[in-house]
This record gives C-alpha cells, structure tokens and sequence, in this order.
C-alpha cells in the first residue's frame, strides 16, 4: 500500500487521486480525515506518530509542508516533525519518496529551501528518492501556483518575476503524478534528487 502526506494540498492531492485513478491502493495521511473514508488517517508533522498509521504501508509519497510554521519553528515541524515518519517507516522496510523544491540547494537564502534540503539528506540517507519538480501548475491549479494566478489576475500588469532575468521552472501536476505512479511501480529509477 502506497500513502501519501500533505493530500488535503494541491500537489498531495493531484498525486493521491493519480495513483488510485491508475488502480493503485494509496490512502491519505491528512490532519483532518474525514471520518467516513476508510483510506484517510490521521497525521499532521510535529505530532507523536501513532504506531498503526504506517501498517500495511510500503511506501509514503511525502508530500506535507506546514507553511504556517515561521522562524525557528519551520525546521521543528517540518524536518524535524517528518522524522519519526521516516524512522516508522523505515523500521518497517518501507521508504520514502519525498517531494521536495527546487529552492533546496546548498546556500539557499531562505529558511523554506534549507530546511527542505535538511529533509532531503535524511531521505536520501535512509535510501528514499527525493524529487524537485519546480512549481507544479495544471488546470483548476492550487497550491503557490494557483496564489500566483490569483494575485496577479487582479493586476492590470504583470511583474517579471526576478526583474525578468529569474528563470522560471515548472512542472505539469499532471507529469509530476506520472512520475510518481512510475516510481511506486519500479517502472522509473531515480538516483539523487531529481
């Protein structure tokens, strides 16, 4: 069985609903399950892991970021908030596919992008796959990209993001679920962060 973190969010979202569209058994790891599906459990980062969340898992697409954690409290929850679900799910055999950004990389400026790369080494050391699909867009989008649409639908012009010179790297939600079902299945293999 295959879990996915973060799937209330657009990226976890597009993800999970790949994956059992594609007749995979995938359930979600949310903060707020709804109490009538039997494919959601309870997990927020930062909080005790409950010892029978990971049963039956072999794999957990880790796709969560607590964006209101600020300051000290960014590394807290969600590297430090996402290790006892990488230890659970190690112990288990199982391993992690993380779903991480392309602002992880040595020297990056913002907290965001050092406490993802923090994360990625500890993924990658415990034998998982990290993948940095830049901002993930598609129809109906939500998540930065779908703010993005929104803030600047409003604007009667259009700012050049980095003055025009920053290169902007996206990703279809619809390649990044594709690639991830391909993964799960053993059908893609990836070395390092992609």
């Amino acid at each position: 069985m295959i879990a996915v973190t973060g799937a209330n969010g657009y990226v976890g979202g597009q993800i999970l609903s790949h994956l059992r569209a594609s007749g995979i058994d995938a359930i979600s790891l949310v903060r707020r399950p709804d109490p009538g599906d039997e494919r959601a459990r309870h997990y927020a980062l930062g909080e005790p892991l409950d010892g029978s969340l990971l049963e039956g898992v072999e794999m957990v697409v880790h796709a969560a970021y607590d964006a209101s954690a600020q300051g000290e409290d960014i590394r807290a929850v969600n590297v430090s908030g996402s290790l006892p679900l990488l230890d659970g799910l190690a112990k288990r055999g199982g391993r992690m596919l993380m779903i991480s950004s392309l602002s992880a990389f040595e020297g990056s400026h913002s907290q965001y992008g050092r406490a993802k790369l923090e994360l990625e080494r500890a993924v990658l050391q415990g034998d998982g796959i990290v993948l940095r699909p830049g901002l993930v867009f598609g129809i109906g989008t939500g998540g930065l990209f779908g703010a993005m649409v929104t803030a600047l639908s409003r604007c009667a012009l259009v700012p050049m993001i980095g003055g025009g010179w920053q290169r902007l790297f996206v990703t279809h939600d619809k390649h990044l679920s594709a690639l991830v079902f391909a993964i799960v299945m053993g059908e893609a293999r990836v070395e390092g962060p992609l």
